[in-house]
């Protein structure tokens, strides 16, 4: 080898010490605790459809006959989740996304049943099998809610994380490990860095060595991955490392430095060989019109349920803290562009326990921004869609935006970030949204973020019950 650290590497973390051992929880047994929650709101959604039709009808409906189809569901839908990759990280990294796969799932579920029920001569019809697809896709939400949130809190306090190194010279790899400590609840805990000579400078991660020990230094460390940045490697010396990490079971993960705005890197065939393109997002007409008739519909039925809620909200805060009970603010578009959006005064608010109380649980489930669903039907913004930034928080605008995508009510960043004051994942999320879109992106984002302030409002609620037990 040619350089012999002399930490410990086996035992490293990104700050040069020694890292538990609960960091090396398999992920197939992460992956099997998560298999079983599946299974077992699979088989409790159906269990609710049928025990319903059971106790509505017991002489129409045998028991034994309904358990059997409460297997058949419950097989066949655990089954469409495997098959889904709904077990990988790379899928359930993005919220949004798992939910968007799981609705997918449901949906191929349920087609699949209702083709079995009629086979079995219908006992059900397809009403009761949508019925039984839709509840089961709630609680599939639920559950994998709570597992996200579980799992994220202990991630943040250093458990079941996932052990990397980082191919690069020592300026990106500080820039690679910032990145990565921008998200702690994704788990990510770099062991040290790898490059063809050591650093002068010492920023805190340990030199492991160079790349041509890196499949011995990822056995050494336990290392579950590799991020590669570009360019730290030539070609040939790229492609010979990572098909021996591969035969090691190891992921790799290629990562563009290119400041601020990262390309959209997609790859696609270039002469019956993969090679990396740059994608420029593009909406169609037919795609903008499908995003604004979202807008309108959704939006209209949102208004339509919000609109009691906004308005006893706003009785009690008029009745608590007195004054204007609605502000307007002046807002940043996407595309740099002022926009003034109006909300609840759920800020400055008189120093009244109740006036207090009325604010925070505003702000805690959204009520405050409800009325932004004027802005929405008006057109100037969308119900999913970047959000608006302050102006005074910098960060810049997001690159490429395509016509027909507007600031949104709901973004990304509510699902996947937003208990972090940092505006540098906001911006990633929201450029991950523009270069992803698809109506079904936005239908899976409004539900995963309902799920989100579901468990977000309970999660606070029992840290407020703690703390003034404590205090």
């Amino acid at each position: 080898m040619a350089h012999e650290p002399s930490h410990s590497i086996d035992s490293m973390n990104s700050s040069g010490t020694h890292t538990p051992s609960r960091l090396a929880v398999p992920a197939w047994m992460l992956r099997r605790v998560l298999a079983i929650c599946d299974v077992a709101a699979v088989a409790l959604g159906w269990l609710l459809v049928l025990g319903a039709l059971w106790l509505g009808d017991p002489d129409a409906y045998r028991l034994p006959a309904l358990l059997v189809w409460l297997a058949v569901a419950t097989g066949v839908t655990a089954t469409v989740l495997s098959r889904e990759q709904l077990y990988l990280a790379r899928v359930l990294a993005i919220r949004a996304v798992e939910v968007q796969r799981v609705g997918r799932t449901c949906l191929i579920a349920a087609v699949l049943l209702a083709v079995i029920d009629q086979l079995m001569g219908a006992p059900l019809g397809a009403l009761l099998v949508a019925v039984g697809s839709l509840t089961t896709y709630a609680l599939l939400l639920v559950s994998r809610g709570a597992f996200q949130t579980w799992l994220h809190e202990n991630r943040r306090h250093s458990a079941h994380g996932r052990s990397l190194l980082v191919v690069a010279n020592a300026e990106d790899a500080r820039r690679a490990i910032d990145l990565l400590l921008d998200r702690p609840e994704l788990g990510y805990h770099v062991i040290g860095y790898v490059s063809t000579q050591r650093s002068k400078v010492d920023f805190g991660l340990p030199w492991l060595g160079t790349p041509a020990d890196l499949a011995l230094l990822t056995q050494l460390t336990a290392a579950s991955g590799v991020i590669v940045v570009a360019g730290a490697l030539e070609p040939e010396t790229l492609t010979a490392m990572v098909s021996e990490l591969r035969a090691l079971d190891i992921h790799v993960h290629i990562a563009v430095d290119d400041g601020e705005h990262q390309p959209n890197i997609r790859v696609l065939p270039l002469v019956h060989r993969a090679a990396p393109a740059i994608y420029a997002p593009v909406l169609s007409n037919w795609q903008q019109a499908a995003k604004r008739m979202f807008d309108v519909v959704a939006g209209g039925v949102l208004a339509a349920v919000a609109a009691p809620v906004l308005l006893t909200a706003a009785g009690l805060l008029k009745l608590a803290a007195g004054g204007p009970v609605f502000v307007r603010d002046t807002r940043v578009g996407p595309n740099g562009e002022p926009l003034v959006v109006t909300r609840l005064r759920t800020s400055h608010l008189p120093p009244r326990r109740s006036a207090q109380l009325i604010g925070r649980i505003c702000r805690r489930l959204s009520i405050d921004e409800l009325p932004q669903l004027g802005n929405v039907l008006a057109g100037s913004m969308s119900l999913v869609g970047p959000r608006p930034r302050r102006p005074d928080r910098g960060g810049g605008t997001v690159a490429e935006v395509p016509s027909g995508v507007h600031a949104g009510l709901i973004g990304l960043r509510h699902v996947e970030a937003r208990d972090y004051p940092e505006y540098g994942p906001y911006r990633r999320l929201d450029q991950f949204y523009v270069e992803n879109w698809s109506l079904s992106l936005d239908v899976s984002i409004v539900a995963a973020s309902a799920t989100h302030v579901l468990w977000r409002t309970a999660r606070d609620s029992v840290r407020d019950e703690e703390r003034a037990v404590i205090g």
